[in-house]
């Protein structure tokens, strides 16, 4: 196959992990809304175990595009260096794309080992 069909090939992928980076955020904002009506000392919508299982789902999701950014990254350059072309700046992108998995791999482990993303413990709202 030639550079543009894989390159739209590519791109493709990124249009459905761009929509997977929406819903990961949709999910937090669902989250961090249910934590501003526990502090503002209004009924929450969801239990705590269900704001910890969003918010797990919503890290997995963040996750799983990371590596997807990482591999569209990754295969951008290979496309690149196949058809002559610099693939410096594939590199750079591939490097900080890596650098955000291992990001996400971390907030994903305080999310497990934690469970909560609450700024405050819910046993104590005063503070």
């Amino acid at each position: 196959m030639n550079y543009e069909n894989e390159e739209l090939k590519l791109v493709d992928i990124q249009m459905i992990f761009s929509g997977l980076i929406i819903l990961t955020v949709l999910l937090s904002l669902t989250v961090t809304y249910n934590n501003h009506l526990i502090l503002s000392g209004k009924q929450p919508f969801l239990t705590e175990e269900e704001a910890k299982n969003i918010n797990v789902v919503a890290k997995i999701l963040a996750l799983i595009s990371a590596l997807a950014f990482l591999f569209i990254n990754v295969m951008n350059a290979e496309l690149l260096k196949e058809e002559g072309k610099n693939p410096k700046n594939s590199y750079i992108e591939s490097g900080a794309s890596f650098l955000i998995v291992i990001a996400t791999i971390i907030v994903l482990y305080i999310s497990l080992k934690n469970g909560s993303d609450l700024l405050i413990a819910s046993e104590n709202p005063e503070i």
